[in-house]
C-alpha cells in the first residue's frame, strides 16, 4: 500500500507539470512509465483490496471502489474507505474521492 501510495503522489505531481509547463521530449516517457507502473499498483490494490473488505471487485481503480462504498455503504467499509480518502488521498488531490 504504501509504494501504491507514493506512485500516486507522484503521478498527481506529474499531472500538475503536465498542466503548468508540460513535458519535454526529454522526460515524457519516464513520466508515462511512472503513471503506467502507478495504474497497475493502483488496479492490483484494488484487487487486493477485495478480502480485507469483504467486496467483490466492480471497479478498475480502487479510487473507484472507495467512491462507491463512501456513497453506498453506511457501515464500516464506507467507514474505512471515508478514512483512506481523508487521510491519503484527499491530501495530496482536493477533489479525488468526490
Amino acid at each position: 500500500m504504501f509504494i501504491t501510495w507514493t506512485f500516486f503522489l507522484a503521478v498527481i505531481h506529474l499531472r500538475e507539470i503536465r498542466d503548468s509547463v508540460g513535458f519535454s521530449k526529454v522526460n515524457i516517457v519516464p513520466a508515462y512509465v511512472v503513471l503506467f507502473v502507478g495504474v497497475l499498483l493502483d488496479f492490483t490494490l484494488m484487487v487486493a483490496s477485495c478480502l480485507p473488505l469483504l467486496d467483490l471487485p466492480k471497479e478498475f481503480l480502487l479510487t473507484g471502489k472507495l467512491k462507491r462504498l463512501i456513497k453506498e455503504d453506511m457501515g464500516w467499509r464506507g467507514d474505512v474507505a471515508e478514512f483512506l480518502c481523508k487521510h491519503f488521498l484527499v491530501p495530496a488531490d482536493k477533489g479525488h474521492c468526490g
